[in-house]
């Protein structure tokens, strides 16, 4: 419980400290200034267009490859088990073969 209590105070303190510096920009040169005209497009939109598929089909690639790993990992691991079920079971047979 104490250690829920420090770490929500870190958290809050942590808060204070990053958005110290966001709400206190009170400079009159910055203040809102009306936009005169339709608004112009300074960047070109294909290279975001671009970032934002190449980003979704890396993401897409590297969960399809990190599920056939952890897939190929279960198989080895489902395969070994499946040897040793066997191998106890020719021991249980054995037992059963002796003692009969």
């Amino acid at each position: 419980m104490k250690t829920r209590i420090v770490l929500f105070g870190h958290c809050c303190l942590s808060l204070l400290l990053l958005a110290g510096p966001a709400v206190a920009q009170t400079d009159p040169s910055q203040a809102f200034e009306a936009a005169t005209g339709p608004p112009k497009e300074n960047l070109p939109a294909w290279p975001f267009l671009y970032g934002a598929y190449f980003c979704i089909w890396l993401l897409l690639f590297a969960y399809v490859g990190f599920t056939w790993l952890r897939n190929v990992q279960l198989s080895h691991r489902i395969a070994s088990l499946d040897t040793r079920l066997d191998k106890l079971d020719a021991q249980l047979e054995g037992l059963e073969a002796s003692g009969k």
